[in-house]
């Protein structure tokens, strides 16, 4: 998964079981999350008129 991949709690869930074997429900996974001092969030938009150019920039600029 890339960097800009977006962790969902089943995602999680499906990672942990694969990488070590145990398995969480989702609500569990939240559970987790929250006693490890982590939030969760939903994400809530897109940029899908982003110019493509500016963004590269950006990438370029931030790297750096």
């Amino acid at each position: 998964m890339g960097v800009f991949a977006n962790w969902t709690a089943a995602l999680a869930c499906a990672f942990v079981k694969q990488r070590f074997g145990v398995t969480f429900t989702t609500r569990g996974m939240l559970n987790l999350f929250q006693r490890l001092g982590l939030s969760y969030t939903r994400p809530t938009y897109t940029l899908n008129k982003a110019d493509p150019k500016k963004q590269e920039q950006f990438r370029e600029n931030f790297e750096t």
